[in-house]
């Protein structure tokens, strides 16, 4: 069996599982009052970099004042880096139309790198942040749309080489 038959046997298969409760009402967002959710996600990304890459310049006179630098290696450059970030939250309804939340995030990023100068890695595993806000349904799903709204404020946010607290927030 080739590849590609054995991909749509799986996609097949899949689709005949798949199913939904629809439709999505907008009720079924916000968390009933007294009731705790759990969410959990997780995303991935891969960027592949292809180019140019020069090494060793020499810095050669053209003039009395003027100087042009040369490479001495030129070569491909490749890079290649994957991430992927877990988030787990909770959901807490206060009432019918307002829940509170809470969630976290953790980082595992992983790059490789060769050009004319070598090759390298690096990966690192981190805390990337925590967030805490309310969600509030101001208007009904009725004949017209649904109206929610929301505001966070980031407990905690870990960057590259700092950190901070409370620096943060959406509203929308």
């Amino acid at each position: 069996m080739n590849k590609a038959r054995f991909a749509a046997a799986l996609l097949a298969l899949g689709a005949a599982s798949a199913h939904a409760d629809l439709p999505l009402t907008v009720e079924d967002l916000i968390t009933d009052k007294g009731k705790v959710k759990l969410d959990v996600s997780l995303a991935y990304a891969n960027s592949d970099r292809q180019g140019v890459s020069t090494a060793e310049p020499i810095t050669v006179q053209t003039g009395a004042t003027s100087f042009v630098t040369l490479p001495t290696l030129i070569g491909e450059s490749r890079g290649n880096s994957d991430s992927v970030v877990g988030t787990l939250g909770l959901r807490y309804g206060l009432t019918g139309k307002a829940e509170i939340f809470a969630r976290t995030s953790y980082l595992h990023s992983s790059s490789r790198a060769s050009d004319v100068s070598g090759t390298s890695s690096h990966s690192e595993n981190r805390f990337a942040d925590a967030w805490a806000g309310i969600n509030y349904q101001f208007k009904k799903d009725d004949d017209t749309p649904a109206l929610l709204g929301f505001t966070e404020i980031a407990l905690r946010e870990k960057h590259e080489k700092s950190s901070s607290s409370f620096k943060s927030a959406l509203v929308g």
